[in-house]
């Protein structure tokens, strides 16, 4: 018995072995072939199948593990095959993926996918649009991107964006019928998760989500398109525990953001008019019960340090507070100018209840490490009595007083504040002090305020 176990074993085994080389010899077989030959054939397949122009400029192999593809040592691609003007990705190793079946064919090649690693990706603000029309193209089988680096340039050819890349999908979904573009990547050191969808059964819609990290912001967006001049969608953004809702409108030349009138109980607020020929944008942002320090912590200085971002950008930037949560400033507005890359504070203004008005200019510095708000003020009265009962001083102590000069600090990481530089009615340079003083409540400015009235 023993010896027939041992004849059938062989019977298995040597066949099984002679299979297998012979199958890696096959396999191997098309890799010692000239594939350069069927340059011409790879590049017209990946334009027709992929919507892409490719140029094939070095040597051309077979690799079999773990799957059949291409592998182009280096190559060319474009997005525009008509436009000669557009940028150019050049990549090293890009593989080009085949079924099994095909790799002893030159003349019926099938394409499945294209995988690009480690290139460099140079866009124009052109191909921006090149690429948003591409994605509008029904036919396009699988792209994939691994670990590289996206380069925006301006008509200049300057870079003005750089963003690496993790991994990007581009592919049609056949189950759900849409074409999706999946991006995990990072801009201005910022992690980024983007998903992009139009499903065919309604062709004019599409939908787009970006999920920052740190800081914690979510974009949503639903976008309609019925021609060039008319396009129009609803936005809604979740950041700082906020949440803004708004539609946008294009007509012709024009852009139209505003925030819904049912939307009663969202805190912020936008409504805006864009000009594209010459491009203006005038923005208001409406913010109602919210807290002094989500502005001077967080919202002011994210809008004075983004300078580098606004590219040719000119434009209004109106600030509305409303009900600001805090015992003496009730409503308050900030206007600003956007013009040659430069964020300039024109004028703001703020209600002190019942009292007057207090005029500031700020900035933003750094000392030994920490942030500091900097501002300087000028606080009109208006209402000497209510000024009296307010902070508790005799009204015959400021019958003469119509403003108060002071400047204002607040370090950001230990939230210290302090008032100097405190002159009535006018700035006497002569009788300047260097009196520093710490206020940590309201109590503590009244006390202040009557002691220098005194």
């Amino acid at each position: 018995m023993s010896k027939i176990k041992k004849i059938n074993s062989a019977k298995i085994i040597l066949p099984s072995i002679v299979l297998f080389f012979t199958a890696v010899l096959l396999l191997s077989l098309p890799v010692l072939l000239n594939y350069n030959s069927i340059q011409n054939v790879i590049e017209k397949k990946v334009s027709s199948e992929f919507k892409i122009n490719l140029k094939i400029i070095d040597d051309i192999s077979l690799k079999i593990f773990p799957r059949p593809y291409y592998l182009i040592k280096k190559a060319n691609i474009d997005l525009n095959i008509k436009n000669n003007k557009s940028s150019v990705i050049e990549t090293k190793n890009l593989k080009i993926f085949i079924p099994l079946k095909t790799v002893y064919s030159k003349s019926n090649i099938n394409i499945q996918e294209i995988e690009i690693e480690k290139a460099n990706i140079y866009f124009n603000i052109n191909d921006i649009l090149d690429f948003r029309n591409h994605l509008y193209y029904k036919i396009n089988k699988p792209i994939h991107i691994k670990k590289s680096v996206f380069f925006l340039k301006d008509k200049n050819n300057k870079t003005i964006i750089i963003s690496p890349i993790k991994k990007l999908n581009y592919f049609i979904n056949t189950k759900s019928n849409s074409k999706e573009l999946k991006i995990n990547g990072n801009i201005f050191d910022i992690n980024y998760n983007s998903s992009w969808k139009r499903n065919y059964n309604k062709p004019k819609n599409s939908l787009n989500e970006i999920k920052f990290k740190n800081p914690n912001l979510f974009v949503k967006n639903f976008f309609s398109y019925n021609d060039k001049s008319n396009f129009g969608g609803r936005t809604s953004i979740s950041f700082l525990n906020e949440y803004i809702i708004f539609n946008y409108l294009k007509k012709d030349k024009k852009i139209f953001i505003n925030s819904l009138d049912e939307e009663k109980n969202h805190k912020i607020k936008l409504n805006s008019k864009i000009e594209l020929d010459p491009f203006f944008i005038d923005l208001t942002i409406e913010f109602n019960d919210k807290r002094p320090n989500f502005f001077i912590d967080n919202f002011l200085y994210v809008i004075l340090n983004s300078e580098e971002y606004l590219g040719n950008i000119n434009g209004k930037l109106n600030l509305e507070i409303i009900n600001l949560k805090n015992s003496l400033i009730n409503d308050g507005k900030i206007n600003l100018s956007i013009r040659e890359n430069q964020i300039k504070l024109e004028n703001s203004i703020f209600e002190i209840k019942g009292i007057g008005k207090l005029k500031s200019n700020f900035r933003y510095y750094e000392n030994e490490g920490d942030l500091i708000f900097a501002s300087e003020n000028i606080f009109e009265i208006t209402n000497k009595k209510e000024f009296s009962r307010k902070f508790q001083v005799a009204s015959k102590s400021v019958r003469n007083i119509n403003r108060i000069y002071f400047d204002f600090e607040k370090n950001i990481d230990n939230e210290e504040m302090a008032i100097f530089n405190i002159h009535f009615n006018k700035i006497n340079k002569e009788n300047f002090s260097e009196e520093y003083y710490i206020i940590k409540n309201l109590q503590i400015l009244k006390g202040l305020i009557r002691e220098l009235l005194i």
